[in-house]
């Protein structure tokens, strides 16, 4: 109903009172959808985990700090690298989800014969749908997020995530250290067995022609 120009504060009120139990009702009407689609919805949950990221700025080939364009590029890849496959894979067979009926079903149905890789690399993706890796600013401080309906999940995600990584990184950075010792390694025994073998023929040799050591 339009109120007429003019009208005097009295009269509004009294326009109130007559639409008040209509004003009432549309109120509770709102509160009890609004109750509704709460109570329908399903709560989610959003845990983070920061990665703090250390590295030498001091290159001592060169004598001098690292120029600031490699020390971002260095960190670009590293964030990438947080949510590569190979991490998130990793991280999908930690969880148990290849185990998890619920989960493969669909994912069979949607690609029949699918192989565990296949498998893998469709839970990836679902992750990701959930997933935010970003660098916090200018910082060495790199924030995975996850969100899930499952507190529990939603919490334990970006720690494995974080974990995983640090763990292959480590094992990537150490590598060739332990590649070199292992051939380093092998020749070594490759020489101790030819000292040992020319020990026995200067023995034997020794025996059969009758030399006496002095």
């Amino acid at each position: 109903e339009l109120v007429p120009r003019g009208m005097s504060l009295s009269q509004l009120i009294a326009v109130l009172r007559a639409r008040i139990r209509l004003v009432v009702a549309v109120g509770l009407v709102v509160l009890l959808l609004s109750a509704v689609v709460s109570l329908a919805m399903t709560p989610q949950y959003r845990a983070t985990a920061l990665l703090q990221l250390d590295f030498d700025v001091y290159d001592p080939l060169l004598q001098r700090d690292l120029s600031p364009n490699l020390a971002e590029s260095y960190m670009a890849t590293q964030v990438d690298t947080v949510g590569s496959g190979r991490v998130l894979g990793e991280v999908v067979r930690q969880l148990g989800w290849l185990d998890d009926a619920e989960r493969v079903a669909p994912l069979r149905a949607k690609v029949a014969g699918a192989d565990t890789e296949s498998l893998i690399a469709f839970m990836v993706d679902e992750m990701r749908k959930s997933l935010e890796i970003r660098r916090e600013g200018d910082t060495r401080l790199v924030s995975i997020t996850y969100e899930a309906d499952d507190r529990m999940l939603a919490a334990r995600v970006p720690n494995l995530i974080a974990a995983v990584f640090l763990e292959q990184h480590q094992r990537a950075s150490t590598a060739p250290a332990r590649a070199s010792a292992d051939r380093f390694g092998a020749e070594i025994e490759q020489l101790r067995q030819r000292v040992d073998e020319a020990q026995r023929a200067l023995a034997e040799f020794r025996q059969g022609s009758g030399l006496i050591d002095l």
